[in-house]
């Protein structure tokens, strides 16, 4: 499950979205379920992730997609 954010021109593909936010062609991402979220907060704010525009997250499953929808980490 993987929520893409439209780019201006409308794109929605992975690869774009990817290209997009790549800085010198490279990307940093990771995965998290809801057992992991408590952890990957703590992980997220003690290595200063918000500092990189280039790093995304992907839900694996429902409830840690719909808690992504519900705040918003990196603005």
């Amino acid at each position: 499950m993987v929520r893409v954010m439209p780019s201006d021109k409308g794109e929605r593909d992975f690869f774009s979205f990817c290209k997009r936010i790549a800085k010198n062609t490279t990307i940093m991402m990771t995965y998290t379920d809801e057992g992991y979220l408590p952890l990957f907060d703590v992980f997220y704010r003690t290595s200063h992730l918000e500092r990189y525009s280039n790093f995304f997250v992907v839900a694996a499953d429902a409830p840690t997609f719909h808690v992504g929808s519900m705040r918003c980490v990196h603005a």
